[in-house]
């Protein structure tokens, strides 16, 4: 009686995006305004009783009340309600991602809660934790936004220690009632608050639950005790996966984290993030030395907002070697100066413009030339900064004054601040975390943790660092597949999510991939058509999700739209 009563306490009453207490207006309001159009159990001593719910209020009652007082109640609750302005929460939780699992054994029939990670032609992939399904091949699962409509899922694969599996529901019809939900890009740390929603057992019904994850050793710690039905619930943060509910304790809810469930899906061949859609938008340029025209582009970079486009040339002869266009490809205006061989170009610190300079037969050839912006359109040196590297080959900036280049005669990556000191230099020749083999493009996560990516050019791979040149991660090989690379040239990162935008240059295309090194997408492939590149050179990315590709071998700047599914 004592641990029925105290579960009966602990309940909270979920709308939407809130969740009420037991005891308070809203719980009241909601459980009694909603009685009686949708089954809940309620327990009495030994005895069951059936009550009825409508959405996901819950009222646990003794007995049936007359229905003539019930009627009374809700009417007096219900102009409590207007009284008092309860608010009434809003649905902006990913319900369509969230699945109610039903699995039968021969002694036991188990109740879980799982979320989509992936929706394709061929049928929707689903992870829970692994022990919902253990040993169950075809367990049912409903969406918890129709939680009617029940499918007959397969299990694909359980994870040896058991925390968590992955179903397929592999019918067509089953992609309209799903939806998936994205993956958070890092780990929760220290204390955040995430949302979980699942379907305990207990209650019979959704449970919407706010609380705090906090990452102790390779567990998340959610900070409420979650009752059975909870385990392979989704922890959200922002809207996106932060861990998972593997188990239950006498105190809390116990996980594990996003990498733990992205590890597995790359485990189990399953692609987790988003479906890229990308469309060819226009192009312009072509050859010769006109406004407008290109000979030897190597350089590009966009500056928002509204979008401008720098194009730098060093095979000009009378134009502009630094050409300026709108986002759409109409030319605003240039810049006379000396740009040597095989430049490139960031825009820094208040609209400056830094170019990278570099001649192979003169030393002093080696440096980085800071244009300023003045009044209308024109543009003056304000600093050159002297390289110490023979062979720069890659610049970029972080938004704060410090700049990043990459140098091919030591293989390294060297920082410096706006008055041209070395602050900071790491790498030598190998293939080791850390080592490089002709080190081109290279990029600044400026809008996040300033994370710097490098196109590992000769050994056909990105490596990631710190801004202080701590290893962090690496992918790519040698090869024509996804994630592989043929000399990777140059490197974005977008402003929204982080993501890395790859040029890889040999097999003329441009690949995605999540910070981690996790493939999203690609496009681009051999040719002079549209949509098609021939010796891609540059990349560059704006805010309104369009992606800039240098098509240095065609003359001209290709410009696509970007979309995530």
């Amino acid at each position: 009686m004592r641990a029925a009563r105290q579960r009966r306490s602990n309940i909270g009453f979920s709308a939407g995006s809130e969740t009420f207490k037991r005891g308070s207006v809203g719980a009241v309001v909601i459980s009694v305004l909603g009685a009686y159009t949708s089954p809940v159990q309620t327990r009495r001593g030994h005895e069951f009783l059936r009550g009825r719910t409508r959405g996901r209020g819950i009222l646990a009652v003794e007995r049936p009340p007359h229905r003539l007082a019930r009627f009374t109640i809700q009417l007096l609750l219900l102009a409590a309600l207007c009284v008092l302005q309860v608010p009434t929460p809003a649905m902006d939780l990913p319900l369509r991602g969230v699945v109610k699992i039903d699995a039968q054994t021969e002694a036991k029939r188990r109740q879980g809660t799982g979320f989509v990670v992936r929706v394709t032609s061929e049928g929707v992939y689903i992870v829970t934790a692994g022990h919902v399904v253990e040993g169950v091949k075809h367990p049912r699962v409903a969406p918890a936004a129709n939680p009617n409509v029940w499918s007959r899922a397969r299990t694909l694969r359980l994870d040896p220690d058991g925390d968590l599996a992955v179903l397929l529901v592999d019918s067509a019809r089953a992609n309209e009632h799903y939806a998936k939900i994205p993956l958070a890009a890092d780990v929760p740390k220290l204390d955040q608050e995430v949302t979980v929603i699942g379907f305990p057992r207990f209650l019979g019904g959704l449970s919407i639950l706010p609380g705090r994850a906090t990452l102790k050793g390779q567990s998340l710690v959610f900070s409420q005790r979650l009752e059975e039905g909870f385990s392979g619930s989704p922890m959200l943060l922002d809207g996106r996966i932060a861990g998972i509910v593997t188990r239950s304790t006498p105190q809390r809810g116990v996980g594990v984290t996003v990498d733990a469930v992205r590890n597995f899906l790359r485990g189990a061949g399953i692609r987790s993030g988003p479906d890229l859609d990308v469309e060819y938008i226009r192009q312009w340029g072509v050859e010769g030395d006109g406004e407008g025209q290109f000979r030897t582009a190597w350089g590009i970079a966009t500056l928002c907002c509204p979008t401008s486009v720098y194009v730098s040339d060093s095979g000009k002869q009378d134009g502009p070697n630094i050409q300026v266009f709108t986002g759409s490809g109409r030319y605003l205006g240039g810049v006379r100066g000396w740009v040597a061989m095989g430049n490139r170009l960031d825009l820094g610190y208040q609209g400056r413009i830094y170019v990278l300079n570099y001649d192979s037969g003169t030393a002093q050839n080696q440096r980085i030339d800071v244009y300023r912006p003045y009044a209308g359109d024109d543009y003056r040196i304000e600093t050159r900064i002297a390289l110490n590297g023979r062979a720069p080959r890659g610049l970029a900036t972080d938004g704060q004054r410090q700049v990043y280049v990459t140098d091919i005669s030591n293989n390294s990556v060297s920082r410096y601040d706006e008055g041209g000191r070395l602050t900071k230099r790491w790498g030598r020749a190998g293939q080791g975390p850390g080592e490089f083999n002709d080190p081109w493009g290279i990029a600044v996560d400026r809008y996040r943790d300033r994370r710097v990516y490098v196109a590992d050019s000769g050994n056909h791979r990105v490596q990631a660092f710190t801004p202080d040149g701590r290893f962090l991660t690496s992918w790519g090989s040698k090869g024509k597949g996804d994630g592989q690379f043929d000399w990777p040239i140059d490197i974005a990162v977008d402003r929204e999510h982080g993501y890395v935008y790859v040029l890889d240059s040999r097999n003329a295309r441009v690949q995605v991939f999540e910070p981690d090194g996790t493939f999203l997408g690609r496009f681009g492939t051999h040719g002079a058509e549209q949509g098609e590149l021939l010796e891609p050179s540059g990349i560059a990315l704006d805010g309104d999700r369009h992606c800039y590709v240098l098509d240095t071998g065609n003359f001209r700047v290709q410009m696509f739209s970007i979309a995530w599914h």
